[in-house]
């Protein structure tokens, strides 16, 4: 009897765990994802951020978004720099070589920015970090005057904006950063 009911008992215990049951645990970085990504200001675009980061840990996801920011802003300088060299229009050119510097500064507060990141005065990593958004959008509001050249500088500062936005989140999460509510600092 004792036999056949612990025969029984394992025949059970074999058929329960061979069930397969949909996987209900989200990885760390669907968690981190969805308490992040709905606070910038392009929850797709952050949402592949974080889960190509390959991380949950909210500093170094800050650290690989600051370096995506830098990657792009190089490319937006690099390409801001060369349609200055071979606008024909002299507004374009203008503006271009005006962008050069916005992306420039923006380069540089980057830099700026990993360095405090890595010395944890995340309170600053924020600030640089708006600092780097407002430089690309006083370029990518020099390119919607008309005339109007080709929109890759444009995409470039809109990637850069992007990322800036994952960064001021997570600063923000990040501990000892003073977070403003309502312009009350807590």
């Amino acid at each position: 009897m004792a036999n056949s009911n612990l025969a029984a008992f394992l025949l059970f215990l074999i058929f329960f765990t061979s069930i397969p049951f949909p996987h209900t645990s989200a990885s760390p970085n669907d968690v981190v994802a969805s308490y992040i990504c709905p606070n910038t200001r392009n929850p797709p675009f952050c949402s592949k951020i974080v889960h190509s980061a390959a991380t949950a840990d909210l500093k170094i996801l800050a650290g690989y978004t600051l370096n995506l920011a830098r990657a792009t802003a190089g490319d937006g300088l690099r390409l801001a720099r060369s349609l200055a060299a071979t606008a024909a229009d002299r507004r374009l050119k203008q503006r271009y070589s005006s962008c050069a510097a916005n992306y420039d500064g923006a380069f540089a507060h980057i830099g700026q920015a990993r360095k405090y990141l890595a010395d944890g005065a995340y309170d600053y990593v924020a600030d640089l970090t708006s600092g780097v958004a407002a430089a690309v959008e006083k370029c990518l509001g020099k390119l919607k005057l008309p005339p109007r050249g080709p929109s890759a500088v444009t995409k470039k500062g809109n990637t850069v904006e992007d990322l800036c936005s994952i960064v001021l989140v997570l600063a923000e999460l990040l501990p000892g950063t003073e977070i403003e509510i309502d312009g009350i600092g807590n």
